[in-house]
């Protein structure tokens, strides 16, 4: 079994752990073993452009030169996380002046490079869509699921993109290889409010409505993404729009690793969807998915 670094982030280790652990079970079944990093550092969640502020960046750095000691690549799954990493990473290897600044500062030595790829990444050019379909033993059929990329998966595509900013297929694909039937819809790349949640409540409800109700529209019974912050925001946002709009439908919102999980026909425990706030469980029995009650 292929082992590879893994950077899990703070909070696939606290309020989403169901995400964290449902991504580690499913690699290990397609043969690669996800290797959470002896020492890594909160990535602050933000990359500074201010071009000197060097210090927002030492927590990244850390984290990098810990994964160059273990391995050649780096697998992210939040979004976020990914994002920071990406970019930081590549500011360090291509400005020597930044790079000697950070590294004598820190007093470490970073030699080389590393390779910083999202979970979505990792299926497409590590294992392949093909064998990913070949391990499915629970063809998800049933479920029309929107994929939602948000901001940071494929902007700016120059430094951290994974597939085409415009349009992008690598999520798409990786539906359809569990069996889901992928419904394209705007606002799939749109913002949905990120940090605002916690000051402008209502700007995010109003992202996160767009997404939904074109979701839904467009046929979609469900959202799935990689971002702990999207989902949360798609989440609990659903419950202040249906007590608003009566007529709202609100629909489960999936991490990706769930459905993936589901499809290769692991138990998940209940403790993975009380996570959530829009319980998926009764949605899976009505789409005739009977689930484990495992603890």
């Amino acid at each position: 079994m292929k082992k590879i670094p893994y950077f899990p982030g703070c909070t696939l280790t606290n309020k989403a752990k169901g995400l964290n652990e449902t991504a580690k079970l499913c690699t290990k079944i397609l043969d690669i073993e996800l290797v959470e990093l002896d020492n890594w550092y909160c990535c602050q969640a933000n990359f500074s452009t201010v071009t000197d502020n060097l210090m927002n960046h030492l927590g990244p750095v850390r984290t990098i030169v810990s994964a160059k000691k273990q391995g050649e690549k780096l697998v992210v799954l939040c979004s976020t996380c990914y994002y920071v990493l990406k970019r930081v990473n590549l500011l360090i290897e291509a400005d020597e002046s930044k790079r000697k600044t950070v590294f004598d500062f820190l007093e470490e030595e970073y030699k080389g490079s590393l390779e910083v790829v999202h979970f979505l990444e990792l299926v497409r050019d590590e294992i392949g869509f093909d064998k990913l379909k070949e391990k499915v033993t629970l063809n998800l059929k049933n479920i029309s699921v929107a994929a939602y990329y948000g901001c940071q998966l494929l902007r700016p595509s120059k430094d951290v993109g994974i597939d085409d900013p415009f349009s992008p297929t690598i999520f798409e694909r990786f539906l359809i290889s569990l069996g889901c039937k992928s419904i394209d819809y705007p606002f799939k790349t749109e913002c949905c409010g990120s940090f605002l949640v916690t000051s402008e409540t209502q700007a995010v409800q109003d992202c996160v409505s767009k997404i939904i109700r074109y979701a839904v529209k467009n046929g979609a019974d469900t959202i799935t993404t990689s971002c702990p912050l999207c989902n949360f925001n798609l989440d609990w946002s659903q419950l202040a729009l249906a007590k608003e709009d009566k007529k709202f439908k609100k629909i489960p919102i999936f991490y990706l690793t769930e459905l993936m999980a589901l499809a290769l026909g692991i138990d998940i425990p209940n403790e993975v969807w009380d996570e959530h706030v829009i319980d998926p469980r009764a949605f899976l029995e009505t789409k005739g998915y009977i689930l484990a009650t495992k603890k």
